[in-house]
């Protein structure tokens, strides 16, 4: 997830598309409307309003929108200029796991860093060594073979993709999430973006990242169903 103390229409235009999305993925897991609103950071009548308009149009974009790109970032305005960070988070059946902000852009190497500090920890912390199963990107990084040869080492099971395939990893629903309440947030540095950042991401509850894992297979059937095409989550 990348976060852009900028300020970008079209950004913010997405974001809100993607929102909309987010209330209909969140509804079927379960969750009432006002559930939804605080944990987007918007009025239950804005849920309801999202939902409505599902049930009218089938969708959730704006009327008049032909770019069906969905992007994990949003714009914040900062006091002291453009600045960029980037986030790295994982979570399991029982929560949140160790979360890594950085600045710049991932590698081989920095991401290798990442599974060996963050994602193992997290592994230990739940006491899962033996049984997960990793679900990630298809990012270059993620498919090189320095970082193939790190999931080795760490005899990591990989739930694979094809490089073409549907991007289904329910965490992009949790950065959704937390950019929505970032949003809602007056922050003038990075320090304080990053102190939010950190923030909220360790307010997530453990039951979300327990719906939204539990919504995979539906997902995934669903994906199947529509031949790959877009789907109501």
């Amino acid at each position: 997830m990348k976060i852009f103390i900028k300020q970008d229409e079209m950004i913010q235009k997405n974001v809100r598309e993607y929102q909309r999305a987010q209330c209909i993925a969140l509804r079927q897991t379960g969750m009432s409307y006002r559930t939804i609103g605080t944990n987007l950071g918007i009025s239950r009548s804005s849920v309801q309003r999202a939902l409505e308009r599902f049930e009218e149009i089938g969708g959730f974009q704006d009327r008049h929108q032909d770019d069906n790109t969905k992007q994990c970032h949003m714009g914040i305005d900062a006091a002291d200029g453009s600045h960029r960070i980037g986030f790295w988070g994982v979570i399991t059946w029982n929560g949140t796991g160790c979360c890594k902000i950085y600045s710049g852009s991932i590698n081989s190497d920095v991401y290798c860093d990442i599974l060996d500090n963050y994602l193992v920890p997290t592994v230990q912390l739940y006491r899962m060594e033996h049984n997960f199963i990793f679900q990630y990107g298809n990012d270059s990084f993620h498919r090189s073979k320095q970082t193939q040869a790190k999931l080795q080492e760490l005899r990591a099971k990989v739930l694979k993709w094809s490089t073409k395939s549907p991007d289904l990893n329910p965490i992009k629903y949790l950065f959704a999430i937390i950019s929505n309440r970032l949003r809602s947030r007056s922050i003038f540095s990075i320090k304080e973006l990053i102190d939010g950042q950190s923030s909220e991401w360790s307010s997530i509850p453990s039951q979300l990242c327990e719906n939204l894992i539990f919504s995979m297979p539906q997902r995934i059937q669903k994906c199947l169903t529509a031949h790959g095409n877009y789907i109501d989550y």
